[in-house]
């Protein structure tokens, strides 16, 4: 199955010159226009290291406004012959219109769907508000690959962590709880949580498993044009 998405064209490729900080990035513009050193917003605060690295290639999207810095955001960097989206922020989009097209992830069918709701300590990407029930859900991107097995975090994350802890805590008050993570990639067959990285993570991936919290890894890609959906991949 692979299906389009989302639309989301690229402006303008660069080569990496090096990465400024967690948000922002040095890149030399070759194509449309020519302009070194740019300044690049980088949207996803993770190592991806697998992109951000001198040299490489990668899209951007004009993103001018008066209250930002940066005139560039940071779409995805070639890893392998292929582009990885690295922009966070078009997460939970991407994953409302899987949702809303019916292709994976838990039914929204009957159900009203509210974004950006906190629930204790924790904003959650999505609540579904059904009949008999409510339904939280958190989106997080995962760009990680190595040997085809997806691993999430490339980074400790403790928010990461506390989300998990707060769909934990909602099931077991009685709602259900779900965390789709987007496969950004072709190269994997398969999901874990990355232990090696981020133990804390990976033992509170196990619990929120065992209470019946739902793992969605749905595999997508990009193209620099849109984005598609290709299915479910199992949790190893």
């Amino acid at each position: 199955m692979s299906r389009s998405v989302m639309p989301l064209p690229y402006d303008a490729v660069g080569t990496v010159v090096g990465r400024d900080n967690r948000f922002r990035a040095s890149v030399d513009i070759i194509e449309p226009i020519r302009e070194n050193g740019a300044s690049v917003h980088v949207h996803d605060p993770g190592r991806i290291r697998e992109v951000i690295y001198p040299g490489n290639t990668v899209l951007l999207r004009w993103a001018r406004s008066q209250t930002r810095t940066t005139d560039w955001d940071m779409l995805a960097g070639d890893v392998g012959g292929e582009w990885v989206l690295v922009h966070s922020g078009y997460h939970s989009t991407i994953a409302e219109g899987i949702l809303r097209a019916g292709l994976a992830g838990p039914s929204i069918r009957g159900c009203t769907l509210h974004r950006e709701v906190t629930r204790g300590g924790s904003r959650f990407d999505f609540l579904l508000e059904c009949a008999t029930d409510r339904h939280w859900i958190e989106v997080k991107g995962c760009s990680l690959s190595r040997d085809g097995v997806a691993l999430f975090p490339d980074a400790p994350t403790t928010r990461g962590t506390r989300h998990l802890e707060g769909l934990i805590d909602a099931v077991e008050g009685g709602d259900r709880a779900s965390v789709v993570f987007l496969v950004l990639g072709h190269a994997a067959t398969s999901f874990s949580p990355n232990s090696d990285t981020d133990p804390h993570f990976a033992e509170a991936f196990a619990r929120a498993v065992d209470s019946g919290v739902t793992i969605y890894p749905l595999r997508c890609t990009y193209d620099g044009c849109d984005v598609s959906y290709h299915g479910v991949l199992p949790v190893r």
